[in-house]
């Protein structure tokens, strides 16, 4: 993609965020193009998705302090596992798959097991959206709110 060559209006627009996601199958690029992206921008965090397509590939990146881990093992679906991963140590890692706030409350406790109370981000985006396919203030400001309930019990425990 242009993104891997440093061509396009991604590229140009990159700079501008901490954080940098991208999306693909490693096996359709050569290691050296991911790697291209993290030595391109040492002070953002790459975001790799971790899951069967692309199991492996943080195994690559381990000497890269930048590279953070997203487990998604839906691909986008929205579909929630089974088991959430188990968190990779030293690596900074996000949950995300088929939550909602609907299943976020008991979900947050298990993702909380499997990082082993390491820091942790989510991803969210289906489950956030309406019967409209738009994005629902309402259910976003549910998820926030659980969220804070769930600080709330662990810093009592």
């Amino acid at each position: 993609t242009d993104f891997f060559r440093n061509a396009g209006a991604v590229s140009r627009i990159a700079g501008n965020f901490d954080r940098i996601q991208i999306n693909f199958d490693w096996h359709d690029y050569p290691l050296q193009s991911v790697t291209d992206v993290l030595n391109r921008y040492p002070k953002k965090t790459i975001i790799t998705q971790h899951n069967l397509v692309n199991m492996g590939l943080h195994d690559k990146l381990m000497e890269y302090p930048n590279h953070a881990v997203l487990f998604d093992s839906s691909l986008g679906m929205g579909k929630t596992p089974v088991d959430w991963p188990v968190y990779i140590h030293g690596r900074y890692c996000g949950y995300a798959g088929g939550l909602s706030p609907d299943n976020l409350p008991i979900e947050l406790h298990k993702i909380e097991y499997a990082s082993y109370y390491q820091p942790y981000w989510i991803d969210m985006e289906t489950g956030i959206r309406d019967r409209a396919d738009k994005f629902s203030l309402e259910k976003i400001r549910r998820v926030i709110q659980q969220i804070r309930e769930f600080d709330k019990v662990k810093k009592k425990i």
